[in-house]
């Protein structure tokens, strides 16, 4: 578990993972020097879970990676601070991956949770419910939640760690690096509860958040042997996030910096029907 200032909803993240059908296994929770009361919380559970205590930097990536050196588990799994996992969860994932080396991770279906305690539907659609090559579904819809995994250790050393020159897009980052590398299966049922609370993001950390992971995308291209069909869905996905970013920016009067992200979204899919509209709704 990573977190930062979660003392309202780390003690019910830790819970459900001490509910776990599934129980051989250890937490390790790192902490980014919390101000709030997280410390506190942690403490009722010595002796029951690792904490790992660091000088607050803003890098999940730096924190997964503490997290990962710190474990000893033959899987890895991942809970943001703030979500929760329905009790079997873990025990439907390893018996996934537990002798079938075709699969280096798991991921499961989840439910968002509103703040009256509601949920959602579960969140995935049928097509991206995947046996195999997760990578065209991740590269079309980054659809598969870091609450929802469970790694084979193994696979860390052969598709890399937490990159952490990453600002906004780590765990897309991570994620696509490891679709290249190995399988993944995916329990359709709905198992992990993603939180919905606080504000809105504002728009310029949303628009530097599709920037990043247009910066995550060009470096996939790079890479050698990306089958044609996963290439074309990424130049199609660049064009598509390209044009979100102009779209905002046109919204809030600024179409002289939508200009270069709508030429981007043309160049890297000349058919984006949506970067026309948008060009011709700033012309006008």
């Amino acid at each position: 578990i990573r977190t930062y200032n979660r003392a309202d909803y780390i003690a019910e993240a830790i819970e459900s993972v001490f509910a776990q059908t599934f129980s051989d296994l250890e937490l390790i929770v790192v902490d980014d020097g919390s101000t709030d009361g997280t410390k506190e919380v942690l403490a009722q559970y010595d002796g029951r879970l690792k904490a790992l205590y660091l000088e607050h930097t803003g890098n999940l990536s730096y924190l997964g990676n503490s997290a990962i050196r710190a474990s000893d588990g033959e899987f890895v799994a991942f809970l943001d601070s703030d979500d929760i996992w329905l009790p079997e969860k873990l025990e439907l994932q390893i018996k996934l991956l537990d002798g079938n080396n075709r699969f280096g991770f798991s991921y499961t279906n989840g439910c968002l949770l509103y703040p009256d305690g509601t949920r959602s539907a579960p969140a995935l659609q049928p097509e991206q419910i995947v046996s195999g090559s997760v990578l065209p579904t991740l590269v079309r819809n980054m659809c598969v939640h870091i609450s929802t995994t469970v790694i084979r250790r193994t696979c860390f050393d052969r598709s890399g760690w937490f990159d952490e020159r990453r600002a906004n897009a780590e765990d897309f980052s991570f994620f696509l690096n490891l679709a290249v590398a190995t399988g993944g299966v995916c329990v359709p049922q709905a198992m992990t509860l993603i939180r919905q609370h606080g504000g809105q993001m504002s728009t310029a950390l949303g628009l530097s958040r599709y920037q990043e992971a247009i910066n995550v995308l060009e470096e996939l291209l790079l890479k050698h042997g990306l089958d044609r069909s996963v290439r074309r869905d990424v130049l199609r996905t660049i064009a598509r996030h390209h044009t979100h970013i102009a779209r905002k920016l046109i919204e809030n009067g600024e179409s002289a910096q939508a200009r270069p992200h709508l030429l981007q979204a043309f160049r890297r899919n000349p058919l984006h029907r949506p970067a026309w509209r948008w060009a011709l709704r700033g012309l006008i």
